[in-house]
């Protein structure tokens, strides 16, 4: 049986002092822990924050059935709860635009393409369960680009870090929702117990909501990155080898840059080329992912490229409504950009190949604006 968390009485205390404080139901990053500097949240009389989450500027380069789609994240904070739910909001004369092979009755009386609840542990950082006991922006960057882009997901998929589950789940229902016929399995991993058990819970609550992942493609496994450090012969003989890599912001220490890309380096197949690759979104700023993409490129003979992706978020501050009533455009609230590094790397086949763009040499490009 899952765990259900709940958040700390601080943060609800915090929450209830800005609201009286302000009268607006306003709560600053200093009185909520893990938000970003600069960061707010609006707080409702029941105890909810709204959130829009949107990638700026990639209509044109999207390749899947979808365009502009949104995530709206609905935080029940006392209950560490969120809804989350997939949304295409493009209208044409007051109708939703649908994608050509979807039936019209799935936008037009629904207003999610995919909604399920996704449940935190509470203070599970602070507890010692690591930064998976919660959800973070990166796995929704992760989850915004795999929409968009579904073809990117290829054969078998494994998530390294899933924590309780939103990027994985989330990637795998847009494989499923898109028009793309390559059938996929996804493996989540994390290496903490108590974070796979809400992963696994989160991951039935996902699947019932509209029954999804029928078809037993969708697992759960345990896996510690530090097994694959020193006993590279043998964790290659040993481990399955993926078509896919995918990780949103599990790299934060130095400690953790061998290993990891250990890990990568023997879980990747080295048969497809470009057709097997990883996929990881950080943070920016996050420095530990440059000495990572360095650490793949040197050590592991891996090309690697780099792209930033601006995720915009509104944090809606008339909570309770539904997107169709308050666009992003107009509604209340603030809004803010977050800014993401997107790592793609594969196996270059020996150290003099060329790579895809003909350089001569192993690819990397980390020059971001």
């Amino acid at each position: 049986m899952a765990r259900r968390g709940f958040v700390s009485r601080k943060l609800i205390d915090a929450a209830k002092t800005a609201s009286n404080q302000q009268h607006d139901g306003r709560i600053a990053c200093s009185a909520a822990p893990l938000m970003l500097t600069g960061d707010e949240m609006f707080i409702s009389p029941d105890g909810r924050s709204h959130t829009i989450y949107r990638l700026e500027g990639r209509s044109a380069s999207t390749q899947g059935p979808f365009r502009d789609i949104v995530l709206e994240e609905s935080y029940d904070i006392e209950h560490a709860m969120k809804k989350m739910s997939l949304i295409c909001p493009t209208r044409v004369n007051g109708d939703r635009i649908l994608p050509d092979d979807m039936g019209a009755t799935t936008i037009r009386n629904q207003d999610a393409l995919f909604s399920f609840q996704l449940q935190e542990i509470n203070n599970g950082v602070q507890r010692g369960m690591g930064t998976g006991s919660m959800t973070w922006e990166s796995s929704i960057a992760m989850s915004l680009y795999f929409t968009e882009n579904p073809h990117e997901l290829k054969g078998s998929v494994i998530e390294l870090g899933s924590g309780v589950g939103l990027g994985g789940i989330l990637s795998k229902v847009a494989k499923e929702l898109s028009s793309d016929s390559d059938d996929v399995s996804v493996t989540c991993t994390d290496g903490n117990d108590e974070v796979l058990e809400m992963l696994e819970h989160n991951m039935d609550a996902a699947a019932s909501s509209r029954g999804l992942f029928e078809n037993d493609s969708i697992h759960i496994k345990k896996l510690d990155w530090f097994d694959f450090v020193g006993n590279e012969d043998k964790g290659q003989e040993r481990s399955q080898q993926y078509d896919t890599i995918i990780a949103s912001d599990c790299a934060y220490l130095p400690s953790q840059v061998r290993p990891l890309s250990e890990t990568i380096s023997q879980l990747l197949g080295k048969e497809g080329e470009q057709n097997q690759k990883l996929h990881m979104f950080a943070p920016v700023n996050r420095a530990v992912v440059y000495e990572l993409t360095d650490e793949l490129r040197d050590s592991k003979n891996m090309n690697v490229q780099v792209e930033r992706i601006d995720l915009s978020k509104h944090r809606i501050k008339k909570t309770g409504e539904s997107i169709s009533k308050f666009p992003m455009e107009s509604s209340e609230g603030s809004k803010g950009i977050s800014r993401f590094l997107h790592i793609t790397a594969w196996h270059a086949k020996n150290a003099d190949q060329a790579d895809s763009c003909g350089s001569g040499e192993k690819k990397s490009m980390i020059d971001i604006d």
